[in-house]
């Protein structure tokens, strides 16, 4: 057993009560093994009481850990924090920096978590594109949502799309986060990215592959056409320059 636990103070185990004849173990442990500590939680009261009670009656201290309280609810965590500050700066860069100094905490600890967050598929990062000129926007970084449902419960907002103030936020978010799904669905072998330069010339969407890219703007009237930035079209061996509507939205993101 020594050689299990090793030179360890602080043994802790979850959800032991899934662990046939746990208590008699734990008995073992705390008879046999003289300064070992041992911390067990399991998320059935019920389950962890009828495996251990017996076995180690007078040997233990039971502790409650209730769901959330009013206390833990009320001050909000650095995760709530970094939310929320992620869901107000959809569609403009950010800063890790920033972030930081936002929540409170180090920026070491915020690309942790926002790596974090991209790996449950909360959110996305989307990187700036820059090869050819000397003005792009070198290691540019937007954050998306993978669907605005999360955003709006993180900001409180759930008001009808017409009366929203942040409409084109929610727009761009909607249209990057599902033709990025519809591109991976599709098998697509690129690379996606936004582009900006440090004279405000931006282009929203912007995909690569084979050399050659597609560049998308998004706008939410019909009658409002894009103007490509001709330092990205003098630069970039352009596919193809488009700019997604409502009117053409199902056109764009139900493309083979």
């Amino acid at each position: 057993m020594r050689v299990l636990i090793g030179d360890s103070s602080y043994v802790l185990i979850d959800e032991a009560q899934l662990i046939p004849d746990i208590g008699i173990s734990l008995k073992r442990i705390t008879d046999y093994l003289e300064g070992v500590r041992l911390i067990v939680s399991g998320s059935s009261a019920l389950e962890l009481a009828n495996t251990v009670n017996e076995p180690l009656t007078g040997r233990k201290l039971e502790y409650q850990l209730f769901p959330l309280s009013f206390g833990t609810i009320k001050k909000p965590s650095l995760l709530d924090k970094l939310l929320k500050a992620l869901a107000l700066q959809i569609g403009s860069e950010v800063s890790y920096h920033e972030l930081a100094q936002i929540t409170g905490a180090d920026k070491e600890t915020v690309e942790r978590y926002i790596d974090l967050l991209e790996k449950a598929f909360i959110i996305f990062r989307l990187n700036s594109l820059s090869r050819n000129l000397r003005n792009e926007i070198k290691k540019g970084k937007k954050i998306y949502f993978c669907d605005n449902g999360i955003r709006n419960a993180v900001i409180g907002n759930f008001q009808p799309f017409e009366m929203r103030t942040d409409k084109g936020a929610l727009w761009e978010n909607y249209i990057i986060s599902e033709r990025i799904k519809m591109l991976n669905y599709h098998q697509f072998y690129g690379n996606y990215y936004f582009w900006r330069t440090f004279r405000q010339q931006e282009i929203d969407f912007i995909e690569e592959q084979d050399a050659r890219f597609s560049a998308f703007e998004f706008k939410l009237s019909h009658k409002k056409g894009a103007r490509f930035s001709r330092s990205f079209t003098e630069a970039y061996p352009l596919k193809e320059a488009r700019t997604i509507t409502p009117g053409n939205l199902e056109e764009f993101l139900l493309e083979e």
